[in-house]
């Protein structure tokens, strides 16, 4: 798990260095700006999860029977919020960045959503990475580290040469496969096959395809960019609760009870 950490640690600024180092210094500034818009959502769900399944899963990591079914539960949660969210980021790229920080930056766009489309497993890998270190294999984990690192640097050589873009997206890549090979390790783990997991996201993607292809027709509109990015929020948001409300009753009303009491005591 240390080893993994500092694994960590060394390619999170990977990109910033090499970027920094060949490319234009525009570029540079253009991929920063990307990915912290986009580490802000994709920081606050992992550092959440990172934090508190694994303590769940470790109570109860010889229990298999129930830690799978635990496991189930937050895997479809999560997916649930995170997949549609990014896939609106996504969609919504464009009007976002020059609404949060101005269109001179536009540039950065396609760096933000390759990078929202790298943080729509993020979450999910790191579910399963918290469950099977959980179950004391934190030596899987380290490997599968290694592997999605090992990807990460054959991206950066395959596609140095051709253009910053290409890495990132070699990068999203990476992370997906990765994710892969997580569901596969898990299904080793826990008898749990890797198509259960697959059905558990694909309402999620549902979601997420509705909300975006609408908000995406939203976004055609000629129209400021503030007042189309208000307008697609407002409509994805009206979109995603009525989509909860019909097919997921029991987390509309739950999470509608906590509101109403949170409400109360304000």
């Amino acid at each position: 798990m240390l080893g993994t950490g500092v694994l960590n640690v060394i390619f999170n600024n990977i990109f910033t260095l090499i970027i920094g180092k060949f490319f234009p210094i525009k570029e540079l500034g253009f991929y920063y700006q990307a990915s912290k818009q986009s580490e802000t959502v994709n920081y606050t769900f992992v550092s959440i999860l990172a934090g508190s399944t694994y303590n769940i899963f470790s109570h109860i990591q010889e229990q298999t029977e129930r830690l799978s079914r635990i496991l189930s539960e937050f895997f479809q949660k999560t997916a649930l919020v995170i997949i549609p969210l990014q896939m609106f980021l996504i969609v919504c790229a464009e009007n976002l960045i020059v609404s949060l920080i101005g269109e001179k930056w536009m540039p950065a766009v396609p760096y933000f959503q390759l990078l929202s489309a790298a943080n729509i497993v993020a979450p999910l890998y790191a579910l399963n990475i918290n469950v099977l270190n959980a179950r004391g294999k934190s030596r899987t984990t380290f490997i599968i580290e290694i592997i999605k690192k090992s990807m990460i640097l054959l991206a950066i050589v395959a596609f140095f040469s051709i253009s910053s873009k290409m890495m990132i997206a070699g990068y999203a890549l990476a992370g997906w496969i990765a994710f892969l090979i997580t569901m596969l390790a898990v299904k080793k783990e826990l008898k749990r096959y890797w198509t259960v997991q697959v059905r558990e996201i694909l309402p999620a993607i549902g979601f997420g395809l509705v909300i975006g292809a609408i908000t995406w027709l939203i976004g055609r509109m000629e129209n400021n960019y503030y007042l189309l990015t208000g307008i697609q929020l407002v409509s994805a948001v009206i979109l995603y609760v009525t989509l909860i409300r019909i097919f997921y009753k029991d987390i509309y009303f739950t999470t509608w009870k906590t509101v109403k009491k949170l409400i109360k005591k304000k």
